[in-house]
């Protein structure tokens, strides 16, 4: 009788042991959980907010004062020569141009007929600026089938504005800008070519450093996209022969 009532006390303490051990366990096993769901948390919370700073750069940079002030003048300017169409034709732009930014700038990704459609109007404004000193051209290849592709808005525009304003402004020719968009399998290529007077020594003093902030807000912008993404998009500035720089932009279509 008393071996029996060892026996079921012994029991029931390995009973409760365990159910201690289990208990532990499982507590052990929501602290992890809780733990790893708050620093998911707060590296979601950093990636937003590191977001969120690098669109008001962004938006800085394409509402530069300079650009709207001068855009606005060139317009002005048909107006006093009583050119009313060629005015309020700009000022079409102008406006569309104005919207375009302030939506897509709250937009990770826009379809690539949104992008072709804001740099026409982009490149139109800045050649009304410039007086036609420079051509450009918008290449989309056969090979494109697809305009609904998706990429993130507007990657182009800082390295335009740095051909415009720090490659082509002084030079005493004809400036060209060429954008092309080319696909390759899964693959959407973008290049920027300009003829301006290149990354060479000359820079050092006078564009340098825009060169390195559109490039550092870019960097910055594609580290937070890729960072959720399978495939990278990547990005490549190099020097034309000559004269001249190329940017190049590698998206994944799939993204």
């Amino acid at each position: 009788m008393q071996d029996a009532k060892q026996k079921s006390q012994l029991l029931a303490f390995d009973l409760e042991r365990k159910n201690i051990v289990l208990l532990v366990l499982l507590g052990g096993l929501i602290l992890i959980s809780a733990i790893v769901f708050l620093v998911y948390q707060q590296r979601k919370i950093k990636s937003q907010r590191q977001m969120v700073i690098l669109e008001q750069r962004l938006l800085r940079a394409q509402m530069n004062p300079h650009f709207i002030f001068n855009s606005l003048t060139a317009i002005q300017t048909f107006v006093y020569k009583s050119e009313p169409k060629e005015a309020g034709k700009f000022l079409s732009s102008f406006a569309s141009l104005i919207r375009t930014i302030l939506d897509n700038s709250r937009e990770e990704y826009i379809s690539l007929n949104k992008e072709i459609n804001w740099l026409e109007n982009y490149l139109k404004l800045q050649l009304l600026r410039f007086e036609n000193r420079f051509s450009y051209s918008i290449e989309i290849d056969e090979s494109v089938v697809d305009n609904t592709i998706q990429i993130p808005p507007m990657l182009t525009q800082p390295f335009i504005e740095n051909a415009l304003e720090h490659g082509l402004r002084d030079v005493d020719y004809h400036g060209e800008i060429v954008v092309k968009f080319k696909q390759i399998k899964n693959m959407l290529y973008v290049t920027i070519t300009d003829n301006g007077i290149g990354l060479n020594e000359k820079l050092n003093e006078k564009k340098e450093g825009h060169i390195s902030h559109a490039t550092e807000i870019t960097k910055e912008r594609l580290n937070i996209l890729n960072r959720s993404k399978s495939s990278a998009i990547l990005f490549n500035l190099t020097s034309v022969p000559d004269k001249g720089t190329m940017v190049e932009f590698s998206i994944p279509i799939n993204l």
